[in-house]
């Protein structure tokens, strides 16, 4: 029985990770390359975030600083997209 247990849990482990694995196997970097350009070059040039180096979590809190200042401008799946985006491209 507990090995029934660990089994199922070692399998969800290993689903999840397998599906985590294709999502990022599938980020597409040109669209969301354009979506960053679409949303940041509203308020200041892209190339301003595009000379920078930060780590995921840096990213996050800029691009969520920002979405904070225009709200309603890009939605909070559009910020994940650009987080992940400028985390690939521009990132530690």
């Amino acid at each position: 029985m507990v090995r029934a247990k660990v089994f199922l849990v070692l399998f969800a482990v290993g689903l999840f990770a397998a599906g985590s694995l294709a999502v990022a196997q599938d980020f597409d970097m040109e669209t969301a390359s354009q979506l960053f350009e679409a949303k940041c070059s509203r308020c200041h040039s892209v190339d301003r975030p595009k000379g920078k180096s930060k780590t995921r979590d840096e990213w996050s809190s800029t691009v969520k600083r920002m979405q904070g200042k225009m709200a309603g401008w890009f939605s909070d799946e559009e910020a994940e997209t650009i987080i992940e985006y400028l985390s690939r491209a521009h990132g530690k």
